[in-house]
């Protein structure tokens, strides 16, 4: 999913159906340009990732995870409701802790 501005990319956010978790959503990758932060879009391209994705897949939660010591991820998933449910190396990089995020849908709010 992308977000444009004036025809120019400014957003992009990557999602999936678990690999291991049928009926759950995996939020991969959100990335907003720079010079446009601040300006909602990456609110704006996770609330459409989650209602086109949760459709899509007819998921019934939404996973994703960040590293630890991410305190902007933190903060902005927080505000989006969505709850640390796990604290591990997922990884195995030996790169630090990383925790994971989930949030419930509910099917009849669109999400």
């Amino acid at each position: 999913m992308i977000a444009l501005s004036l025809g120019n990319i400014v957003g992009v956010m990557i999602y999936q159906r678990h690999k291991k978790i049928m009926d759950a959503l995996e939020l991969k990758n959100l990335t907003v340009r720079p010079d446009v932060q601040g300006r909602y879009i990456a609110s704006f391209l996770l609330r459409n990732a989650e209602i086109e994705g949760a459709a899509e897949f007819k998921s019934s939660h939404i996973l994703c995870d960040a590293k630890k010591h991410n305190l902007a991820i933190r903060f902005f998933l927080g505000k989006h409701h969505y709850k640390v449910v796990g604290d591990e190396d997922l990884y195995g990089l030996k790169s630090g802790s990383d925790l994971v995020y989930r949030k419930s849908i509910s099917r009849f709010s669109g999400c």
